[in-house]
């Protein structure tokens, strides 16, 4: 990217496929659908779920949303949070603490991957799949 200039990242695509990878073990239970309109009408949001994706555990933000928004934030799993008591469902990943082996491609959401296994183990499980 040039400086000063701002670049659309292309998310959904990216998203998709990490979906379909990621619950791969269940795909035969699972139906994958890329968005698509299904009237005239202008697209609308049915469902929104704010994911914040972290490389480490935000503790001054999650500080701020329990003490000034009163919200509880509740450990899932390793790397995974739900934040409960808004408007909207929250959830927080932190790429650090994922398990690599169950969660290879939420946990590749970082922008510090720069460990040549890790980059080769994320292209060799993509040559895999990205045919299917």
């Amino acid at each position: 990217m040039k400086k000063g200039t701002k670049d659309t990242i292309q998310w959904h695509p990216a998203f998709q496929a990490s979906i379909q990878i990621e619950f791969e073990a269940e795909a035969e239970k699972l139906t994958f659908e890329p968005e698509h309109l299904l009237s005239k009408k202008p697209m609308q949001m049915d469902e929104l779920t704010i994911t914040f994706i972290c490389n480490h555990f935000p503790r001054k933000m999650v500080q701020h949303l329990k003490e000034f928004r009163g919200l509880n934030i509740i450990h899932v799993e390793a790397g995974i949070y739900y934040i409960t008591g808004d408007a909207f469902p929250i959830q927080l990943l932190v790429t650090r603490e994922l398990d690599p082996k169950e969660n290879l491609w939420l946990q590749s959401l970082r922008n510090n991957m720069s460990k040549p296994e890790e980059i080769e183990t994320l292209l060799k499980e993509y040559e895999t799949k990205k045919s299917s």
